[in-house]
């Protein structure tokens, strides 16, 4: 089963498709590290790519191949991408999938990346530093209006539709593991079916 996992920023998708992939046993492709190494390599932070990509759809479609490559060649994959789920549509991939969109209140997201910033550095995230969980907040708002014009410009879908997903999980008053376990019991459920 191919399993996309999609959110908000600072929903916990990183850790929650890591949780899974652990699990289940499956390969997992991370497009949040794919887009920080671009950025790295263009000496740039990943709010100056985001603001590229909104005219330069290059980086996207290099991206898009890497996940459309990973769904052709795997029958068991986790998929940490905001597109995933509106690119398999769009591509008619008919391989058995899930797809994951967690979402959060916005505030509680500004406030768990400010702390991940502090503990792991804005150098490894390759982020912008944001001196307060108010300016993080500000980041959050201007990433996710980039993203959504971005891929609608480039798709024709809202990566943030929630018609595009099979299950919705709020992860904002639920740790890593109280979601990791939401997601797997659905993903055990719908395997069965």
């Amino acid at each position: 089963m191919i399993i996309t996992i999609s959110g908000v920023p600072g929903s916990g998708k990183s850790s929650v498709a890591k949780i899974i992939s652990e699990k289940l046993g499956y390969g997992r492709i991370y497009i949040g590290a794919l887009q920080r190494e671009i950025a790295k390599q263009r000496g740039i932070t990943l709010e100056q790519l985001s603001r590229l990509e909104e005219t330069d759809p290059s980086v996207d479609r290099e991206v898009d191949l890497k996940i459309k490559e990973a769904a052709e060649k795997n029958e068991n994959i986790v998929i940490e991408s905001r597109t995933a789920a509106g690119l398999f549509r769009k591509w008619k991939i008919r391989k058995k999938a899930v797809h994951i969109l967690l979402k959060c209140d916005l505030v509680v997201s500004a406030q768990r990346i400010f702390k991940q910033k502090k503990i792991e550095g804005c150098r490894k995230r390759n982020e912008k530093s944001a001196g307060t969980e108010k300016e993080q907040l500000l980041d959050i708002k201007e990433r996710m209006a980039s993203e959504s014009k971005r891929y609608k410009k480039y798709y024709g879908f809202d990566c943030y539709d929630e018609r595009l997903y099979d299950l919705m999980v709020d992860t904002t008053r639920m740790t890593i593991g109280e979601t990791a376990d939401a997601v797997l019991g659905f993903i055990k459920a719908r395997s069965l079916g």
